[in-house]
């Protein structure tokens, strides 16, 4: 059985390697795939006020709306069917096709909720998020890598 400094040891391995931005290169799989089920499904199942991704569902939301934009741009759709994504201990998308696609030149015009936990071991990497968005809303819980279970901030979070 491993050890809790044994799986602390590998966690923060795995941290090093998300901020190791120049040297570890991500390549994602069926993007558009997994993009279309989920407009399929807020497609037959909405609408919604918000799109809320949570750790690595962050990317996903930052990317269905950075996809959703982009059509809109094109003259190719409405944009994103949501009015806001909220991204709750997230993570800014990696694979550098999508990053010179969408956020090379300027950020998402978008309204965008990021919020972070003090104790994530992933809140340095995350705070990256914010350059995604032209003006996200941050917020801070003082919590880790969880959703914030205070409802003071659950209430703050939903006005």
């Amino acid at each position: 059985p491993k050890s809790e400094a044994t799986g602390l040891a590998a966690l923060m391995s795995y941290i090093g390697l998300l901020e190791d931005i120049d040297n570890v290169k991500f390549t994602y799989s069926d993007v558009e795939l997994a993009i279309a089920k989920l407009e399929t499904h807020v497609a037959g199942h909405g609408p919604f006020d918000a799109l809320i991704g949570f750790s690595q569902g962050a990317i996903v939301a930052t990317l269905a709306t950075a996809i959703a934009l982009e059509r809109q741009q094109l003259g190719q759709g409405l944009g994103p069917p949501w009015k806001r994504v909220v991204l709750i201990c997230g993570m800014p998308p990696r694979d550098s096709r999508y990053i010179s696609r969408f956020f090379g030149a300027a950020p998402l015009n978008f309204p965008a909720t990021l919020v972070f936990g003090k104790r994530d071991p992933f809140n340095r990497y995350g705070q990256r998020l914010k350059d995604c968005f032209l003006h996200p809303m941050v917020m801070e819980h003082d919590e880790g890598h969880k959703f914030p279970s205070s409802q003071d901030f659950s209430k703050q979070l939903a006005e």
